[in-house]
């Protein structure tokens, strides 16, 4: 997706050690990424997080990824 001309990327990850699923959210960068933030479906407290990792986040990718993490990481794992 495009931001203010900025590309960024979104990938769903699953963390063994924190015992959960995330949605990461990528910025490029010409030849690197950057993970920017992401929401983590944490399976052990029954609960979503949003960490960011870099400031000046476009309100617009905050919306759209807290729009779209419940359905893309779904129901909390038993």
């Amino acid at each position: 997706m495009n931001i203010n001309g900025i590309e960024y990327r979104l990938q769903i990850a699953s963390d063994v050690e924190r015992n959960g699923l995330g949605l990461e959210c990528y910025r490029k960068n010409k030849e690197k990424e950057e993970l920017v933030l992401e929401v983590f479906r944490n399976d052990s407290e029954k609960r979503f997080v949003y960490s960011q990792f870099v400031q000046d986040i476009p309100l617009e990718l905050i919306e759209h990824i807290v729009s779209i993490s419940r359905h893309k990481l779904g129901e909390f794992v038993p």
